[in-house]
């Protein structure tokens, strides 16, 4: 009898040990981490490092396979940075510690756009865990759109607590570049490569301060040092196409997207290499070369049966109508999105952020012929769907610059820089086309100067192609 309770004993000290393994010792100050296995953990730590360091598609594909090993390893969803990770995560909270839990609740109040509340809580977790470097590091992406000085103190003190913390020098010269000391930035992004030296992500991020502060032709030779190290990495042949725009060799500019656009239709590879061809077309002044690559490419898509894709290929097809001032071919573009979704049966939230998306363009269309009340109709409609469908940072960014285009139209540029930068802020290109615009308009030529030259330098959107011959052309005539 003893013997078996003594076994039950066991199991029962067991099964709590694999309950709530923890990284490091919490008189450390670290925040432990529930999982029920320790391979699991292990991935967990490799994949959430290279997830911070920006190497994403691996580090998600080394978090998948912890969360094979153990499929409630909600710290795992969470760190995800595709697909519904977050909201995983939130399904988990009841079975995690209490740091866990308010690490969870952070970034899904972040994600919704509630940045009160991401605040609070995220105070509430450095409280409890003031030395934890993974803490402090989410504590700053909480506050830098709201308070830049407090998520600068809050990076500082997680190099204070741990020097050699390459994510956080990499993060520190993003930040550093958007508020323009650049000096600090060039000091954070080398004291990172001493850390890292062997991290593409660095040169990468390196090569991005050096086209931002204007030595362009070193960022394409630090990019191709990129490509040298890893020839199949997507976003680095996306950063070396947009650099070749930017000098105007487009030959060269197709030829590096040429593998990305003949690639499998149902790949991230295929959609940036249409998008990047599309663009190339459409920033020589081509308009129908730019929507004959699209109409192939939503071919593909419809044999794929890929909703999402066509929504988001019919949604760059009219703004690149837009943008090319033919508007009723942008209104019929978006209209036929609208009736794609109608058609569906089963509807995604991330589907229904693109029928935002569509509505927005119909608005801006509209609102660009002068036709205020189908502008406002179509506006009233995106907000509807945004409070209705999950909002998120991002696509509250969208229905920010949509807002933005209706002001003015009415000559409200105050509320319409209202609008552009209260929370969330989004980083999007459609954001900083508004921000130039608006600032172009009234007046503010400093700050229209300087959100054209961010839409124009934005490597990594390729959005960016909607807006860029214009941004140049009045950066152009803004800077004479």
């Amino acid at each position: 009898m003893v013997s078996i309770m003594n076994q039950k004993f066991a199991h029962l000290v067991i099964a709590a040990f694999l309950l709530i393994f923890t990284a490091c010792s919490t008189a450390r100050h670290e925040m432990p981490i529930t999982t029920s296995s320790e391979e699991a953990l292990g991935l967990f730590i490799t994949g959430r490092d290279l997830n911070e360091n920006g190497e994403r598609f691996t580090g998600d594909s080394i978090l998948m396979q912890a969360i094979d090993l153990d499929p409630d390893f909600a710290l795992a969803h969470l760190y995800l940075s595709m697909g519904d990770g977050i909201n995983n995560a939130k399904s988990l909270a009841s079975k995690v510690t209490p740091g866990e839990k308010l690490l969870i609740q952070a970034y899904g109040a972040r994600q919704s756009g509630n940045t009160n509340l991401a605040v609070i809580t995220i105070d509430s977790l450095i409280k409890l865990f003031s030395k934890d470097k993974h803490c402090l590091y989410y504590a700053n992406k909480v506050y830098y759109r709201n308070n830049a000085d407090k998520a600068l103190e809050y990076l500082y003190k997680a190099i204070k607590s741990y020097p050699y913390y390459a994510a956080a020098y990499n993060l520190l010269g993003y930040e550093l570049i958007e508020l323009q000391r650049y000096d600090e930035a060039r000091e954070a992004f080398l004291r990172y490569l001493d850390i890292y030296p062997e991290s593409e992500n660095i040169i990468d991020s390196y090569a991005e301060m050096l086209f931002i502060t204007g030595e362009e032709r070193e960022a394409l030779n630090q990019y191709k040092k990129v490509k040298l190290y890893d020839p199949t990495n997507s976003f680095v042949n996306v950063k070396i196409a947009w650099l070749n725009i930017f000098f105007e060799n487009y030959i060269e500019a197709v030829n590096t997207c040429t593998d990305l656009y003949n690639s499998d239709p149902a790949s991230k590879e295929k959609e940036w290499g249409v998008c990047m061809m599309a663009n190339i077309e459409f920033i020589q002044g081509n308009l129908s070369g730019a929507l004959e690559i699209m109409d192939s490419y939503i071919q593909q898509l419809y044999e794929e049966n890929n909703l999402y894709g066509l929504l988001l290929a019919i949604h760059q097809k009219g703004w690149y109508a837009l943008r090319g001032d033919v508007h009723n071919l942008a209104i019929e573009f978006f209209t036929d999105g609208i009736e794609l979704i109608n058609d569906s049966i089963n509807i995604a939230d991330d589907e229904n952020m693109l029928v935002m998306g569509l509505h927005g363009g119909l608005s801006v269309a509209y609102g660009e012929m002068l036709m205020k009340e189908k502008s406002k109709y179509h506006l009233n409609i995106a907000r509807s769907l945004y409070a209705a469908y999950g909002p998120q940072y991002y696509s509250k960014g969208l229905l920010n610059s949509y807002e933005a285009a209706y002001d003015n139209m009415n000559g409200n540029y105050d509320m319409a820089i209202s609008h552009l930068t209260s929370p969330a802020t989004s980083v999007s290109s459609a954001q900083k086309y508004y921000l130039a615009k608006t600032n172009d308009l009234s007046g503010n030529k400093e700050q229209a100067i300087l959100f054209y030259n961010k839409l124009i330098k934005s490597l990594d959107q390729y959005f960016a192609g909607f807006f860029y011959n214009e941004s140049r052309e009045r950066l152009s005539k803004l800077s004479q």
